[in-house]
């Protein structure tokens, strides 16, 4: 699977994700201020084990309330679209989170705990599992609306026909911040 492609539209997309705003190249201001933020993200994952290939695309958006100087709480919801050899996945996921975004940071901590539903089908047969979990990681800010994401993701996955398992995952995204 050649995900270069991918990779070369994110590039082409960036000065249009930005909103049109960005630093001053004098300005200390790395990432965006306000009492309440909107934001809208895109991420993925891939991983290869022995020729077995898994791919993941997310949609989140989130609402963040700012509780101190540079602290905010919020929540945050997630449409994860998962591909693994025959198998298909559909995960809605919804987060609670902590996050530091400080002024003068470009990088910027945040830790998210959460859980959701997962619809797994092939072909005509289909079952739900319900998947908890956390992900602990940080923002980059290249603008003071945009950031690159990362991510490292776990989660327990409960309710399976089989057995309980664990899911863990570095997840790589861009994040958009919008002010209401």
């Amino acid at each position: 699977m050649n995900i270069k492609p991918l990779f070369h539209l994110l590039i082409l997309l960036l000065p249009f994700l930005t909103n049109g705003i960005e630093a001053h190249p004098d300005s200390s201001q790395h990432s965006p201020q306000s009492n309440k933020l909107l934001e809208g993200g895109i991420s993925g994952s891939l991983l290869i084990i022995e020729g077995i290939t898994e791919v993941s695309a997310s949609l989140t958006g989130g609402y963040l309330q700012k509780i101190s100087n540079q602290h905010y709480l919020g929540m945050e919801s997630a449409l994860q679209y998962q591909h693994v050899r025959d198998e298909n996945r559909l995960n809605l996921l919804m987060y609670g989170s902590w996050q530091n975004i400080s002024i003068d940071q470009r990088l910027t901590p945040f830790l998210m705990v959460g859980g959701g539903l997962r619809r797994i089908w092939v072909g005509s047969f289909g079952y739900t599992v319900f998947p908890v979990g956390l992900q602990i990681g940080f923002r980059y800010f290249f603008f003071p609306t945009s950031a690159l994401r990362m991510a490292y993701s776990f989660q327990r996955i409960t309710n399976d026909p089989i057995a309980n398992f664990s899911e863990h995952r570095i997840v790589i995204g861009v994040s958009i911040f919008f002010t209401p």
